[in-house]
């Protein structure tokens, strides 16, 4: 019940693209449930491209949205702790890869590429 009082506070705020992405997700509840990028462009009449762009703004915002690239791909709206994590993990995965080839571009050690992070973050 509080998740879908924070969802409601959260999406009052909504312009009226974000407000359609969200209503066309609001069903995939669950990983379980979760919806393709094609679905979301059928239902919102907008591109695949737009969908991700405006799903991006929609987690930016703070809303719990994940997504996952194995069966059933998509989106789809956290509802656990446990879908949180996985999703965390995931994306701290990607991003430490990421780092590690920024890393090795600039020719930083980890506690430079650590101390920039800091730096960034701020």
């Amino acid at each position: 019940m509080e998740q879908l009082q924070i969802e409601f506070e959260q999406a009052r705020d909504l312009n009226e693209y974000q407000h359609r992405v969200w209503m066309a997700l609001s069903p995939h509840r669950g990983r379980s449930n979760a919806a393709l990028g094609a679905l979301l462009e059928a239902k919102t009449g907008m591109k695949v491209r737009r969908v991700r762009a405006i799903m991006s703004e929609l987690i930016e915002m703070g809303l719990p949205i994940g997504s996952t690239p194995h069966r059933p791909a998509g989106y789809y709206i956290i509802q656990t702790h446990v879908e949180a994590v996985d999703v965390c993990n995931r994306l701290k995965g990607h991003a430490i890869s990421i780092l590690r080839r920024c890393m090795h571009l600039r020719g930083w050690d980890a506690r430079t590429m650590s101390r920039q992070i800091e730096i960034d973050l701020k």
